[in-house]
Formats: structure tokens, C-alpha cells, sequence
């Protein structure tokens, strides 16, 4: 990911956005649920617009100041969406895991300490 610029404004930010994947450029816009709340309660004064391919920060820039400009990398907007879902789906399964693991170890720990307290208990 690479940053095209910062906007004041959340609604302009993602106007542009939208014009740029229309035309081929993955980005995404950050920051602006933070910003939706207001600067007091997120801190958050500005929103980021980012190309999510480095190969496509300069066709961005470009089409910024030219419209017109061809893109070198261009994606189609379907191939985004499935990019998008993949890493959606891979991100899920990696938090499900650490939950997963995070739970094993936890009952393994209560288990441990279950069997330490009878043991205690019978002994004394």
C-alpha cells in the first residue's frame, strides 16, 4: 500500500476513490469511520487515500492530474472484489486460529490447575 494524498473531507476522499477503481486502480480509503465520529472522540483529523499495488501508485497520481491517462496496471473491478473477499477470508481464518489456540491453551491452563487443586486436596 502506498499513500496518494490525505483529505479533510471523508466524502471526497471516497468519490475519488470510487472514479479511481472504476478505472482500474485498486484503493482504499482509511481512516474514515474515525473521522465519521469526529476528531474529539477519534483523534482522527484527516483520511488517507492509498494504492493497494505499488505498480499502480504513478498510473494514480496520473489520473489525478490527467483523466484521461491510460493506465500501465490496470485491474478490473471484479478482480478487486475477489482480492478484497480472498483477503477478507484469509484474514478471518487467521484471527479463528489465534482464538482457537488462545482458547486450548487457556482450558488447558484451567485443566492444569483442576488437577493440581484434587491432588493438593487428596494429598492433604
Amino acid at each position: 500500500m502506498k499513500l496518494i494524498r490525505e483529505y479533510d473531507d471523508v466524502n471526497e476522499a471516497e468519490i475519488i476513490s470510487s472514479s479511481l477503481r472504476e478505472k482500474g486502480v485498486m484503493t482504499k480509503v482509511t481512516s474514515a469511520d474515525s473521522q465519521r465520529l469526529g476528531r474529539f472522540k477519534s483523534g482522527s483529523i484527516k483520511v488517507g487515500l492509498w494504492v493497494m499495488f505499488e505498480e499502480q501508485f504513478i498510473d494514480a497520481v496520473e489520473i489525478l492530474k490527467n483523466p484521461d491517462h491510460e493506465l500501465e496496471y490496470k485491474i478490473p473491478v471484479d478482480e478487486m472484489h475477489r482480492i478484497e473477499t480472498e483477503a477478507k477470508t484469509k484474514h478471518e481464518n487467521g484471527l479463528n486460529r489465534i482464538i482457537e489456540k488462545g482458547a486450548t491453551y487457556f482450558f488447558g491452563a484451567v485443566l492444569i490447575i483442576l488437577v493440581i487443586y484434587v491432588i493438593n486436596a487428596l494429598l492433604n
